[in-house]
């Protein structure tokens, strides 16, 4: 429950996650009270929602940097890959179509702070950024580890999560297979 509520503060959507048994991951939880806590959690505002409102305020400043950058990708050799950045449109059909989860005012200002990391203003953003990056990584290790701890204790058997109730995956199996 607590890794649940957790998950959904940080803002991992439910399309985003694994489907066990082709049912939501919170008809998993035991109690009625839990799934109605997580389910209440979805509803509440996220530490992404926070974070890309914040980056959408950052492209707000200083237009004449976005005029620099669109010259500067026109005499890239590279140009293709800048384009989605430069384009809206583009942006907006990877946007829609899942390739990308940031708004493109919020992908502009992380895109800006990371440019100007060094320029007075910008430091302080480029670390709570790089903060950010340093949680996903720690979750990312801690689903790791803790597949690795689930194999290591029962193997193959069927976890204390109810991960068995198909008989499709064991524990570790469906631990790891969260592990992106």
């Amino acid at each position: 429950l607590q890794f649940r509520l957790l998950e959904n503060k940080y803002g991992i959507r439910e399309k985003d996650r694994i489907q066990y048994d082709n049912r939501p991951y919170y008809d998993k939880l035991d109690l009625e009270s839990s799934r109605i806590a997580v389910r209440q959690s979805t509803q509440q505002k996220t530490l992404f929602s926070v974070v890309q409102k914040w980056l959408e305020g950052m492209d707000e400043i200083d237009s004449e940097f976005w005029q620099r950058y669109k010259k500067a990708v026109e005499n890239s050799s590279d140009k293709a890959s800048f384009q989605c950045v430069v384009d809206k449109a583009k942006y907006e059909r990877d946007y829609k179509e899942g390739v990308r989860r940031l708004s493109h005012k919020a992908f502009k200002g992380a895109l800006r702070i990371s440019l100007l990391r060094d320029e007075p203003g910008y430091c302080l953003p480029y670390k709570v950024m790089t903060l950010l990056t340093d949680v996903d990584g720690l979750m990312m290790k801690w689903r790791h580890n803790h597949a690795l701890m689930v194999h290591r204790m029962i193997g193959s058997k069927a976890g204390t999560g109810s991960t068995d109730v198909s008989g499709k995956k064991s524990g570790y199996q469906y631990l790891s297979s969260t592990v992106k």
